[in-house]
């Protein structure tokens, strides 16, 4: 067989577009016609998003004027689903496609967000317009198909769904995007600054080159441009995800993308559990990476744990006691603690790969942490104060003065490491909690609610108690009203 008549391909155009308007110009009476041209025998469904199946006298049409490489990122969803994946699942994805098969789902890995129900093929509207103007036809491109953004990078208007659905297992051919997007159409632009200044983001990564020998994981990026904020423990080791989500639900506060972001997401994304592009760049873009940076994705090679512990041990070699370092450092005293402790062992040690307790024995730290997870999940409802009791703000060195466990040691046990961190709150919550038990006794001891009982249970200032109220309302919304009323606080 040989092709005599193959479409050239446009800027961003889908490669299954390409194969859509060859089918529709070439004369085929029928598809069933078509598909023993396009593909290899015993398939005969259009991938709308990768390269799939087809014959090498289509592979031979697509490669006249670019790489079969530059095909697979300029032209299929790969940068969308392959650029952040780690190095040899990225490596064995790209393999596949090359060799035109595979099953893609499997090596690109779950980085499907929420499932929201059938996905169409999208356009934006004035695009459409711009193609019919400069090539006498529209296609689909690739930009408006990347999940849960929904405006045009360009010209900031929302993208419009076609009939077409992106997966479709009642029909095997896939229409040209002429045949579906109309040329009378009406256009709603974006008014959230923020939503289009993503989308440009999105579009600016999306489009970049992948660099196939980056090695350096996401997730481990992200931490290292974390260093030295609010979001990131001063040694490193632990991620504040309940501070980063609530700071991303409110950078996005108007953006359609905010549902994607939840705590157990973004566990998962610093984690490298999940690399979903949109949701990786609406951290990047909010962490203030600009997107040159982001594609380079440069880390030290001394981690920010071992910088820490230098930095520790240099100020306890200038004479300093732990508390002086601590406070120079803007440091948990007990993160310092456990560095001098983690340094003073492997200089008397050495390292071996594994912990040693205090009396030379190896031990296994993952059985610990599955005996003593239930136990730290309930001293951290005890702190609280869920069973009544004053709320105490969770630490590190609260529960593991409570449970019987060290610094040092949580350090290794990774369920209870994580658990302690995602509950580690702003003093603002804290102080919300303290409110909330206070008002509860007043109500059990039938107490009249006034201010200075209120301020006598919880020493608390006005403007403390006001930065508090919207965390009531997470925590105990029918506590507002009265807590709004004791500060003469409105609704403004």
């Amino acid at each position: 067989m040989s092709i005599v008549y193959f479409p050239k391909i446009y800027p961003d155009e889908l490669v299954s577009s390409v194969l859509a308007r060859y089918y529709a110009q070439s004369g085929y009476v029928t598809y069933k016609n078509a598909d023993k041209d396009i593909f290899m025998s015993g398939y005969r469904k259009i991938d709308k998003e990768f390269v799939k199946n087809v014959r090498p006298e289509v592979i031979q049409q697509l490669t006249k004027q670019m790489t079969f490489d530059e095909v697979l990122e300029k032209h299929t969803m790969y940068p969308y689903y392959g650029r952040f994946l780690d190095k040899d699942r990225r490596d064995a994805a790209y393999e596949a496609l090359r060799n035109n098969n595979g099953d893609f789902s499997k090596l690109f890995g779950s980085n499907s967000t929420k499932k929201t129900g059938t996905r169409y093929m999208r356009y934006c509207p004035l695009c459409a317009k711009s193609d019919r103007e400069e090539y006498g036809e529209t296609y689909w491109h690739r930009l408006p198909q990347i999940k849960n953004i929904h405006v045009c990078h360009v010209h900031g208007c929302f993208f419009e769904n076609s009939e077409i659905p992106m997966t479709s297992k009642a029909e095997a051919k896939i229409k040209m995007a002429e045949e579906c997007i109309p040329e009378i159409y009406d256009v709603t632009y974006s008014k959230n600054p923020v939503q289009i200044k993503l989308a440009q983001y999105i579009a600016t990564v999306f489009e970049s080159p992948i660099d196939r020998k980056q090695k350096v994981s996401v997730d481990k990026f992200l931490r290292h441009r974390m260093s030295g904020t609010q979001y990131l423990s001063a040694r490193g080791e632990y991620c504040y995800y309940s501070k980063l989500c609530a700071d991303l639900q409110s950078f996005y506060n108007e953006v359609e993308e905010i549902e994607n972001i939840t705590q157990a997401r973004i566990q998962r994304l610093m984690s490298g559990d999940y690399r979903a592009l949109e949701v990786v760049c609406m951290v990047a873009m909010m962490l203030g990476i600009g997107e040159e940076e982001f594609m380079t994705m440069h880390v030290p090679r001394q981690s920010s744990e071992k910088q820490f512990d230098e930095t520790v041990k240099k100020l306890m070699d200038k004479g300093m006691c732990m508390a002086e370092v601590a406070r120079k450092m803007n440091a948990d005293p007990s993160l310092v603690r456990m560095s001098v402790t983690i340094t003073q062992r492997e200089k008397a040690k050495g390292w071996r790969g594994g912990a040693i307790d205090n009396h030379n024995h190896m031990k296994d730290w993952d059985k610990l942490d599955e005996q003593k997870y239930e136990d730290v999940k309930n001293i951290i409802e005890e702190l609280h104060g869920c069973g009544g009791t004053r709320p105490v703000k969770v630490s590190y060195y609260a529960v593991g003065k409570r449970i019987g466990i060290s610094g040092y040691q949580l350090a290794r046990m990774k369920k209870c490491n994580g658990v302690i961190a995602d509950n580690i709150e702003p003093a603002e919550k804290h102080n919300a909690r303290k409110v909330i038990w206070a008002l509860d006794k007043l109500h059990e001891k039938n107490m009249p609610i006034v201010l200075w009982r209120l301020h006598d249970l919880v020493k608390l200032e006005r403007k403390e108690l006001i930065e508090a109220i919207p965390y009531i309302k997470q925590l105990k919304p029918e506590m507002v009203e009265t807590i709004k009323g004791l500060l003469y606080v409105g609704n403004e």
